[in-house]
């Protein structure tokens, strides 16, 4: 199953109007490339107005409800991070 990827902003959302967005990244697990990735952080930064967090994947629930980072998915907090957004990894 391939999730879609694009971030759908309606025109009337404006930063004033105090609506707030957190998108999720599927990342490589929805089969997107690293250019997939890259476009969808420069789109999360092109609206940085309305976005405040971004949740994305980034480990694996493991024995006796263990956290393991998951190495075959993009690192992307540390951009998420740089643009600004509150970042929730997401446990699979």
């Amino acid at each position: 199953m391939v999730v879609a990827t694009t971030l759908l902003v309606p025109s009337n959302v404006e930063a004033a109007s105090g609506k707030r967005v957190m998108p999720w990244m599927c990342l490589q697990r929805c089969g997107d490339s690293m250019a997939n990735i890259t476009a969808q952080l420069l789109q999360l930064n092109d609206h940085r107005d309305i976005i405040t967090a971004v949740a994305f994947e980034k480990y694996n629930l493991g024995p006796n409800s263990t956290l393991i980072s998951a190495p075959e998915l993009a690192d992307v907090l540390p951009t998420i991070q740089k643009m600004g957004f509150k970042s929730w990894a997401m446990v699979r």
